[in-house]
């Protein structure tokens, strides 16, 4: 699936930059007018439409509820309930960028994320397999 930075200054998309963490933009109302806001974002969306925000616009350490765990583990990365973007609003983004810029999560962290998932889906393949089998 396709995803691009909804911030009109940010060129990132999940094409150009695979390794960036993109979250949605909030559905709920009150919210997600919260964040066109501090995005200076013009055009009017609908509560469905499937929007991205990309890392570069946040501190996901200081502003996500499960860092640590999404880093070392995975599952979805959960923003806390007050966080808006508020990194890189001015400046345009993404072009500019070195590789060692490219995501919050270093290589090394990114691997072993990797590695575990891996380990886990391979867990599920084999109990599937042993129910089966009863």
């Amino acid at each position: 699936m396709f995803k691009e930075c909804f911030v009109p200054t940010c060129t990132n998309n999940n094409i150009n930059w695979p390794s960036k963490i993109f979250v949605y933009v909030p559905r709920d109302e009150k919210r997600r007018k919260s964040w066109f806001e501090k995005a200076r974002v013009e055009k009017k969306l609908t509560k469905t439409s499937s929007i991205y925000c990309c890392e570069d616009h946040f501190d996901l350490q200081e502003d996500s509820e499960n860092w640590f765990y999404y880093k070392t583990i995975g599952s979805n990365l959960i923003l806390k309930k007050d966080a808006v973007p508020h990194r890189n609003m001015e400046a345009r983004v993404g072009h500019l960028q070195s590789p060692d810029q490219v995501s919050q999560l270093t290589s090394s962290e990114r691997k072993r994320k990797s590695e575990i998932l891996t380990s886990l889906s391979s867990i599920k393949k084999y109990k599937k397999t042993i129910i089966q089998d009863t």
